[in-house]
């Protein structure tokens, strides 16, 4: 079976060094950021339908004032591109 899209986005992230990404979102929004963590399909363990981003301005700053995890979460789908710095190569969702 061929890995689902949101799979083959963690393998590749996870592999990197460089860590800093570029999400495209489907409104047009561009964000600069690293993953954080996310959040699996509980019917199907294989996909991840979010991901907990940490944009580039906060990246020094591990919780906020509340003691909870600095970021945002996105739903894979919104997702329509990422850049990986790394190597400047790119993914495309559809």
């Amino acid at each position: 079976m061929k890995p689902e899209g949101s799979a083959i986005l963690h393998q590749k992230y996870f592999s990197l060094s460089n860590k800093l990404i570029e999400i495209t979102l489907r409104d047009g929004q561009v964000i600069t950021c690293t993953i954080a963590g996310f959040f699996r399909d509980p019917d199907n363990q294989e996909q991840i339908i979010e991901w907990h981003i940490v944009p580039q301005t906060l990246q020094n700053t591990a919780e906020d004032i509340f003691n909870t995890a600095t970021g945002q979460t996105i739903k894979h789908s919104q997702i329509r591109q990422v850049v990986f710095r790394e190597d400047n190569s790119m993914m495309f969702f559809t």
